[in-house]
């Protein structure tokens, strides 16, 4: 209900803002405003609100042939495209935000998103807290204290030891990414002191052999 009284409040901002581009008052030009929506057909629907309210379009300034619908069910090709739209809507989001799906079960530890309190605090509590109770996205935890909270599912994530992974395909990146091993047996150094070293010869430096001169702005 919020969302859909935020999306009609920045229809009337923009005619606010047009509003006074304009140098109008925008209370005056409002009731047109409201017109031009209502008799608009919207893109999900094809259907214009007044029509889906009142199944009728209403007269405007623009001329028209008034026609007579057909008493088809039109109700129900709207509903289908309004959960087709929002169908495609929630998996295109999913997708963006890697959305996935939350397996708690009843006695698993997690930690709670906290309030951050500087800029250097954590977005969790370090303390986990033990699942007791689960009721569709609302979760009662208990803390070390023996206290009761109750949090939505979002607001927690798996509290993973360091005797468990928290990822199998974690395992398999690492074992598939780690050195190999080699195979040839490393020849230990010849320990016989009877045979002489040989030094490498040192590389001499070379320095440069170009000649330096004053600049005869530096000159006296």
């Amino acid at each position: 209900a919020n969302g859909q009284v935020e999306r009609f409040n920045g229809v009337i901002k923009k005619h606010v803002l047009t509003a006074q581009a304009e140098q109008k008052d925008w209370r005056e030009s409002l009731p047109n405003l409201l017109l031009h929506y209502r008799t608009t057909p919207h893109r999900i629907t094809g259907q214009s609100p007044a029509k889906l309210l009142m199944k009728r379009e209403l007269r405007t300034k623009i001329p028209a042939i008034s026609t007579v619908d057909q008493p088809t069910d039109w109700h129900e090709e709207v509903r289908r495209k309004d959960d087709n739209e929002k169908s495609k809507a929630k998996a295109y989001t999913d997708k963006k935000r890697h959305a996935a799906e939350r397996k708690l079960i009843v006695g698993d530890k997690v930690l709670v998103k906290q309030k951050k309190k500087n800029k250097y605090s954590t977005k969790f509590c370090k303390d986990p807290m033990t699942i007791t109770k689960i009721n569709g996205t609302q979760i009662v935890l208990t803390d070390l204290h023996g206290k009761q909270h109750r949090r939505n599912s979002s607001h927690v994530k798996k509290y993973w030891t360091t005797s468990e992974p928290n990822n199998v395909e974690d395992e398999d990146f690492v074992a598939e990414f780690q050195p190999p091993q080699s195979t040839t047996e490393e020849t230990p150094p010849d320990s016989n002191p009877n045979i002489p070293i040989i030094q490498p010869d040192p590389t001499p430096l070379r320095r440069s052999t170009r000649e330096k001169t004053v600049p005869d702005r530096l000159r006296y």
